[in-house]
């Protein structure tokens, strides 16, 4: 018998740093886009690739199921696809919750999903003046994700983005260290990096998740030699 190919449907999260600026919106709620697509990989996308993300920011923090439900639930009474997933986002100093909105072929169909969000209970902070601004975001989401080798994984919604495991979770400043580091030894290499976890049946699987266009298993496992190294 042939082996099965085996993909891993999941729920878990992404920490990254984020360049982010005010999102202006006829509803008047506080929102933020993402500025740049990929800040480490030195703004250098694929063309036509365009991940940039809105983040809605909530009055409360609601249970991931809830805002998962009720997205679920607006998919099947709009006439667009989107993106929905729990966030984080912190700004001046404080942590916001957030629902962060991807995939949409239009912003222009903002106003009416957010009137949606509306409807079904969920509320939204007033929008404030700010400036640009960089930050950490925490984003929990679905994954799909194929374990194509021993502690590595493939992203099967999206090719330029794949997975290896670490022993533990970092803290942040240790991980952006680590980071810096592998790119100042290794000025050839051009990747975007950030923290993750996910979910299994008998473990939480901590990984570091790489963007990068082109990507080959050899890179992955040679990028994640250098990561160890600096563990």
């Amino acid at each position: 018998m042939q082996n099965q190919k085996v993909v891993i449907e999941t729920v878990g999260s992404i920490i990254k740093k984020e360049d982010l600026v005010i999102f202006e919106n006829p509803n008047h709620i506080m929102a933020f886009e993402t500025a740049h697509a990929y800040p480490g990989y030195n703004g250098i996308v694929p063309q036509n690739y365009d991940p940039n993300s809105v983040f809605l920011i909530t009055k409360e923090r609601y249970l991931t199921e809830d805002i998962f439900m009720v997205s679920q639930k607006i998919k099947q009474t709009v006439g667009f696809d989107f993106n929905a997933a729990v966030a984080q986002v912190e700004f001046q100093k404080k942590h916001f919750p957030a629902i962060r909105i991807k995939d949409l072929k239009n912003y222009s169909f903002i106003p009416e999903l957010i009137s949606k969000y509306v409807e079904e209970g969920i509320h939204f902070e007033k929008t404030k003046s700010t400036k640009d601004f960089n930050t950490l975001i925490q984003v929990t989401k679905g994954f799909m994700i194929d374990p194509c080798e021993d502690g590595y994984y493939k992203d099967m919604l999206d090719g330029q983005m794949n997975y290896f495991e670490i022993p533990k979770m970092l803290a942040w400043e240790q991980f952006e260290k680590i980071v810096v580091d592998i790119k100042y030894n290794h000025p050839e290499l051009n990747f975007d990096a950030a923290l993750s976890l996910f979910y299994r049946a008998t473990r939480v699987v901590f990984a570091v998740r790489i963007f990068k266009a082109g990507w080959s298993i050899e890179e992955m496992k040679f990028l994640k030699e250098q990561f160890f190294r600096w563990l």
